[in-house]
């Protein structure tokens, strides 16, 4: 299967002004969501990354600072319903990335409706909570509502969890893993489900959770529960997370208790991420069209699923959103990756040493595709570039390079080129 692609020019859009910890806007402890934008926002050195989520999955922070100065510990709850992208919400304790290190107090993903975020915490008082909104990727960018209020009192609270086997083996087979964890409830648990998601945050795994039913000792007000759920054979290698949602009996889904991701203080000692090892060649396309929500026939590489004039296969290749209707160019920023989009084409360099420059993204290590840079005079004979490519900037899944044409000596009144891709 071969693709070519051509493109222009294009620039990328400023960040915002809370893009850094250091330029935190205020949050509100009350009121109507404040509205805020990760559009061009970028991941500062030495910005910590909650357990479970990596730079792919985790990305375009804007922050807020919540100041509590009430004189009891009161539980809080932040949501993100109503912004316009999937979010990643994370909420820490410190001032600085590293002297001292900002603190964990939860992270969420996906606890509210259509991508939102929630967290519910116990919140102590005279304290500058710290609030970051991430895009569940580079390419989850756009408007953020952001809101803060005093929360009910769960009815039930995770005390402890341990998972086995540690880690999880899925190279020949699925795998059983087996999570036993300890709550204290006011209430019986009428129904809930645990999710176990992958490092690219898909969820691979879920299994219901019901108090009666999974309860192996003690009782309502403190009891240990059993919980097995099937790993599937060739899974994505890496850190996992998981959750656990709790809801009351007769009562659901209102009082919740969201889970250990929505829900702090963590247990202490709990198993936070869990390691599955895969030494089998991996699916690639196939671990992107699910992380995007595509099934069936919108999975297709051939496929245009946001009708934008670009098939799967290339947005893949690309990096860029399979559900977003567009052809924004890429755009890159003191080594970073600011925008995924179609190859830049530019001219460089003056008089007999004019040339064409392509810079374009590709996979990073993923032997399934291969990028050829061509250039031709006559968009009828190309020719494959000779010069090496110039690594530009990575994100870890993504690289950009940039390849140069020779120059145009002697003079040519036009030049074309194109990147084709072969999987």
């Amino acid at each position: 299967m071969a693709l070519a692609i051509c493109s222009f020019a294009w620039a990328a859009q400023a960040a915002p002004l809370n893009d850094n910890l250091s330029s935190w806007e205020e949050l509100p402890p009350s009121g109507p969501a404040t509205p805020g934008n990760n559009v061009g926002a970028t991941l500062e050195t030495s910005e910590p990354l909650p357990p479970g989520f990596t730079a792919q999955s985790y990305a375009a922070t804007s922050w807020w600072g919540l100041e509590l100065a009430a004189a009891d510990q009161v539980w809080y709850e932040i949501e993100t319903v109503g912004s316009s992208f999937d979010t990643v919400l994370s909420v820490w304790t410190g001032d600085d990335y590293t002297s001292p290190p900002l603190t964990l107090v939860h992270v969420n993903d996906e606890a509210a409706e259509g991508g939102a975020s929630r967290i519910r915490f116990l919140a102590n008082p005279f304290t500058v909570y710290k609030v970051a909104v991430a895009g569940r990727g580079a390419d989850q960018q756009g408007n953020i509502a952001v809101r803060a209020s005093v929360a009910a009192t769960p009815f039930a609270r995770l005390t402890g969890a341990t998972f086995s086997p540690a880690p999880v083996d899925v190279s020949q087979a699925a795998a059983t893993l087996t999570a036993t964890v300890t709550v204290d409830a006011s209430q019986e648990i009428g129904s809930g489900q645990m999710v176990l998601y992958n490092p690219t945050g898909v969820p691979v795994a879920t299994a219901p959770f019901r108090g009666e039913t999974h309860r192996i000792s003690g009782n309502i007000a403190s009891g240990t529960y059993r919980i097995s759920l099937t790993v599937p054979q060739g899974a994505l290698p890496g850190t996992y997370r998981w959750n656990l949602q709790m809801n009351g009996s007769g009562n659901f889904p209102g009082d919740s208790s969201y889970g250990w991701e929505a829900l702090s203080p963590l247990p202490a000692g709990a198993t936070q991420t869990i390691q599955v090892i895969n030494t089998t060649p991996v699916n690639t396309y196939a671990l992107w069209t699910e992380a995007n929500h595509l099934t069936g026939p919108d999975a297709d590489p051939e496929q245009d699923f946001d009708g934008d004039g670009l098939t799967n296969l290339t947005e893949f290749a690309l990096g860029m959103n399979p559900r977003l209707n567009s052809r924004a160019k890429l755009a890159t920023s003191a080594g970073s990756i600011t925008q995924f989009g179609l190859p830049n084409i530019t001219v460089v360099g003056a008089g007999q040493q004019k040339k064409l420059r392509v810079e374009h993204a590709r996979r990073a290590g993923d032997t399934t595709l291969s990028y050829t840079v061509q250039f031709s005079s006559d968009l009828i004979n190309w020719t494959n570039a000779t010069q090496a490519a110039t690594s530009l900037a990575t994100n870890g899944t993504y690289e950009v390079v940039a390849v140069e044409d020779v120059p145009f000596n002697p003079a040519k009144s036009r030049r074309f080129a194109r990147v084709r891709l072969v999987r």
